[in-house]
């Protein structure tokens, strides 16, 4: 399964619709089977961002009444529940950054127990996984501190330059476009991948996280 925005332009600059949509997709082909309209905080009048002018375009543009705004994210949430409730089979949710960013979609996955490969920006923070908390000195006065990692996370861009050019395999996922030596006389697309197994440090992780101790990922 396959979340994605769809932004529908109309005119020049960046005015657009903009939709997010849940895809049952394969090797060679995706067909959607569910949307939603996102609707910007500024176009919601319950939102405490609404701009008035926008609020009065809702009806010019054919928003229906009990549409609000919500996350894009978790908009796909829904939208896997909906989903699901049809007795679709979900099988692993594939998702870019757009998504992957929050962890509050990574983590609705997980509680969905959904298998899922998703994207996410490289400045995101994690520890190694061979990183464990430890409990620090108590000093004798006060509440004792809680377990801590003794080193800070590190950005997972920052964890693949260190795991080396040497862990990197080169994976080639589909055909493309240009004419190649493939087998069917158009270039492989392939890139390098680095496999790590880490502990996700941000904050939306830490405080869903009772224990001490990240999970791997």
């Amino acid at each position: 399964m396959r979340v994605e925005a769809v932004h529908r332009h109309r005119g020049q600059g960046h005015n657009c619709q903009v939709g997010v949509s849940v895809h049952l997709a394969c090797d060679r082909a995706s067909a959607a089977i569910d949307w939603r309209l996102f609707v910007p905080a500024s176009w919601d009048p319950a939102s405490p961002e609404a701009d008035a002018v926008k609020v009065a375009r809702r009806t010019r543009c054919g928003i229906p009444g009990q549409v609000g705004h919500a996350e894009k994210w978790q908009l796909a949430l829904d939208m896997i529940d909906e989903t699901r409730s049809w007795g679709v089979d979900v099988p692993p949710v594939v998702a870019d950054a757009g998504y992957g960013d929050a962890a509050a979609f990574r983590l609705g996955l997980e509680e969905r127990d959904l298998p899922y490969v998703v994207g996410i920006s490289g400045r995101h923070t994690a520890h190694p996984v061979d990183a464990h908390p430890v409990q620090p000195v108590h000093a004798g006065t006060g509440r004792p501190p809680k377990m801590q990692y003794p080193e800070p996370a590190q950005t997972v861009k920052g964890l693949v330059i260190v795991a080396g050019k040497a862990s990197a395999r080169p994976v080639s996922w589909r055909e493309g476009s240009r004419p190649g030596k493939g087998r069917n006389g158009v270039k492989r697309m392939y890139s390098r991948f680095v496999a790590l197994r880490v502990r996700p440090a941000g904050r939306g992780v830490r405080r869903a996280v009772d224990d001490p101790e990240l999970p791997e990922r």
